[in-house]
């Protein structure tokens, strides 16, 4: 099974994993960390994370096949594509379909007091 976290990390926190992993030679995991919370919901709107779940363990699937299984409309839903692919999220066939290539998703931030 293949599991993806999704959280907030400053460039400090990056480079320490980074370094960790090269160091210990260990996978430590797939991660995708945005700047902050603001820019993590700003990226995964509702839409796009629905399109995430419809694709879950879907496979490669095409363009209006997500458009039909969200409910939305083909272009918007092509757009929101993009967006998922270029932050890596998605991987893209050469026949144009898309995966996302996770089966559990764990979100991971901490909220403090300002």
């Amino acid at each position: 099974m293949r599991e993806i976290t999704i959280g907030v990390a400053n460039r400090e926190m990056v480079s320490n994993r980074f370094i960790e992993a090269f160091e210990t030679g260990e996978p430590l995991g797939n991660t995708i960390s945005f700047e902050s919370e603001r820019q993590l919901w700003m990226t995964l709107t509702l839409e796009r994370w629905e399109i995430l779940k419809v694709l879950t363990g879907s496979g490669f699937v095409s363009a209006n096949e997500v458009a039909r299984r969200v409910n939305r409309d083909e272009n918007g839903v092509m757009d929101d594509l993009k967006i998922l692919l270029n932050t890596g999220f998605l991987e893209k066939s050469e026949d144009g379909k898309f995966a996302f290539p996770y089966d559990t998703v764990h979100v991971d931030f901490v909220l403090k007091a300002a």
